[in-house]
């Protein structure tokens, strides 16, 4: 993942804007001498991919908090899920595959890290015919087989355990990094691009490997396939929820089911669309983008982000909204743009608020 206006950015949704997330990437590259090959974002720390090392950064401060020496490079890291619900992140832990070369050989390896204090848990050479890591779920970390049809995944708590995931022999996995592609994973479910007789999909396979929905498309390359998560920095440049809503044509689809659906609150407030387009496509084979994440998190997101849509462009006012409802951020009245933010700054559920939130746009719309 590349830095620059069209990275997609993960973090704690709601807890740190995207201006704080710039400020931090541009000291880290100024103290480093240059911007970092790739990074990702735990929850409040920036993940920095440079040719020689790893580290993190607090996204409060930029402060280092730890650095792991890699001479050679990585050649693959992913993130293991949040677990849904969960605002902290804390239980997240970072997987790199390297290689490690010595005079007379060349040895591929991973090592698996908590994200939060860079602790070192596991260091082991690569199962066999593996090429690189290509994401991870709660549990296991998943690897691309040398085969293009297979997939092997190892077990985070006990490196013997493993599974392995094939496609039939005529198809394979589409292994290629691009705006297009994203790794999608939550807890228990990973979702990962294939090319089968010409026709492109992405098919979701559980920690065991069972198969446990497919998606087909006609062109997965004409296609910005973006994951919603609690790990989401609500409203950088590629926020999923924010560019969707601006773009429309979406498509959304639960990760645990596959099936595509209408978020809230389009999906459950008559009449809302006359205040904000809803940005699902019309026609689901002509979508340019597709959504996929906990249906819970989308709702909650969609729902925050076109609240305050409408609060700032005066389709609804503050005194439509509870004032329970409403907070001061940098001298702004607004509402939580997502869960970990109400979690932190108004010490309720984040679904209670949400269906205040809900309740008031039904009010509202009743009376357009």
């Amino acid at each position: 993942m590349h830095p620059g206006s069209d990275s997609t950015v993960i973090g704690n949704a709601g807890q740190y804007t995207a201006a704080s997330l710039a400020d931090v990437l541009e000291s880290v590259s100024a103290e480093k001498g240059g911007e970092p090959e790739s990074f990702l974002v735990s929850s409040g720390s920036l993940i920095a991919f440079f040719p020689d090392h790893v580290s993190a950064h607090t996204l409060a401060t930029g402060r280092k908090k730890w650095s792991v020496d890699l001479p050679g490079g990585s050649v693959g890291a992913a993130l293991s899920p949040p677990a849904e619900g969960s605002s902290d992140g804390g239980d997240q832990r970072l997987i790199i595959s390297y290689r490690q070369s010595s005079l007379f050989s060349e040895e591929n390896r991973y090592m698996v890290l908590d994200a939060e204090s860079g602790k070192l848990s596991e260091d082991s050479p690569t199962p066999a015919g593996v090429r690189r890591v290509i994401g991870a779920t709660k549990g296991s970390v998943v690897f691309l087989g040398e085969s293009d049809g297979q997939v092997t995944g190892r077990s985070l708590s006990s490196a013997s355990e493993t599974w392995e995931a094939s496609l039939p022999s005529e198809c394979t996995y589409k292994d290629y990094e691009s705006e297009t592609w994203k790794p999608v994973s939550d807890t228990d479910t990973i979702v990962l691009p294939y090319e089968c007789g010409g026709v492109d999909g992405l098919a979701a396979f559980n920690e065991e490997g069972g198969e446990e929905w497919k998606y087909q498309v006609e062109d997965l390359d004409d296609l910005d396939v973006r994951q919603v998560d609690q790990n989401d920095v609500a409203r950088s440049e590629s926020d999923p929820i924010s560019t969707v809503i601006d773009e429309g044509g979406g498509v959304f689809l639960d990760i645990q089911s596959g099936q595509s659906f209408t978020p809230s609150p389009w999906g459950g407030v008559a009449h809302l669309e006359k205040m904000v387009e809803s940005p699902v496509g019309e026609v689901e084979s002509n979508a340019e983008t597709i959504i996929i994440g906990s249906r819970r998190e989308i709702d909650f997101r969609g729902t925050l982000e076109s609240a305050n849509r409408l609060l700032e462009m005066g389709d609804v006012q503050e005194s439509d909204f509870d004032p329970g409802l409403l907070m001061s951020i940098d001298g702004d009245s607004r509402l939580a743009l997502a869960p970990g933010e109400v979690e932190r700054e108004k010490k309720v559920p984040a679904a209670s608020y949400v269906d205040d939130v809900i309740d008031s746009l039904k009010v509202k719309s009743q009376n357009l």
